[in-house]
């Protein structure tokens, strides 16, 4: 059966204003969502897909989307790029539940720790936002998420830490094995 459009009302054209970059090295408090996990075109590691939410202040709302490899091939550059997610996704949970990178309480331990890739759904965190710029030319500039703001930071002043989930007596977390090719049920 056809589909008539015909009484639709016409597209609106967007303003400029709405694919205006955020300026680079803005400090805004953001949310992360977990949208799955990618596998690699080659199908030999995988990387969390993410999307970032500006969530305060004159950009709130505005998104931006990221990979973050979780394993490796054994490539020095896949290794690289695994050890890069670690120490961001570090960054994130000290950020979110206001730990120094220097403290070693208990307490701070225990909220880099996570069960899972699923807990870092839904965390809020201060974020250098980027831009990164399209090497190829096929496409525009784009914003990133750079790196968490800590609170040994000044630009950290202000915002207000969650308190860390209580941390449970479980199996240490792991990342889905390179070569099984299976995805988690969460990223379905």
């Amino acid at each position: 059966m056809p589909i008539s459009f015909n009484e639709a009302k016409p597209s609106q054209s967007s303003s400029d204003k709405d694919f205006e970059l955020i300026p680079d090295k803005t400090v805004a408090p953001v949310r992360m969502a977990m949208r799955g996990i990618k596998t690699t075109k080659a199908g030999d590691a995988q990387m969390l897909d993410l999307e970032f939410v500006v969530t305060e202040g004159p950009h709130a709302k505005r998104r931006m989307w990221g990979n973050a490899m979780i394993t490796s091939n054994g490539s020095k550059g896949h290794d690289t790029a695994v050890d890069i997610t670690m120490r961001n996704v570090r960054g994130y949970l000290e950020s979110a539940y206001g730990f120094k990178p220097s403290d070693e309480s208990e307490a701070a331990i225990a909220a880099r720790t996570i069960e899972d890739w699923p807990d870092l759904d839904g965390l809020e965190f201060v974020a250098l936002i980027g831009i990164e710029k399209d090497k190829t030319g096929n496409y525009p500039d784009k914003n990133v998420v750079r790196q968490a703001i800590t609170p040994d930071s000044k630009d950290y002043a202000g915002f207000k830490p969650a308190k860390p989930k209580a941390a449970k007596k479980a199996s240490a977390p792991s990342a889905p094995a390179a070569d099984s090719g299976n995805r988690p049920s969460w990223a379905s």
